[in-house]
């Protein structure tokens, strides 16, 4: 809620987990790897998904965007965007953010 988050990348993406933002309706977390993960997000209300992984990070994980896409719009989730953002300095993700 403060705008800083820590995390380990790897204990950040597993296990799947989201979090709701007060009543605002955005949900924030980790990325959802498999139809189990977007049933979750589905049954959490979500509608639309923002994702912010690379390419890289995607391929690194073994993340079929593709595919998940697929499941997304088959589970009532239609909007589904990829943005990438490369975190891996404070300079790089300050340029890829805004």
């Amino acid at each position: 809620m403060n705008g800083y988050c820590e995390q380990d990348d790897g204990n950040f993406c597993r296990p799947f987990h989201v979090t709701k933002l007060g009543d605002s309706g955005i949900f924030i977390g980790s990325f959802p790897n498999d139809e189990t993960d977007i049933l979750h997000l589905k049954n959490q209300g979500v509608s639309a998904v923002l994702n912010l992984q690379t390419l890289e990070n995607l391929k690194s994980f073994g993340i079929d965007w593709k595919n998940n896409l697929k499941l997304f719009y088959v589970n009532g989730i239609v909007v589904a965007k990829n943005v990438p953002v490369n975190d891996s300095t404070e300079d790089t993700y300050c340029q890829d953010i805004f």
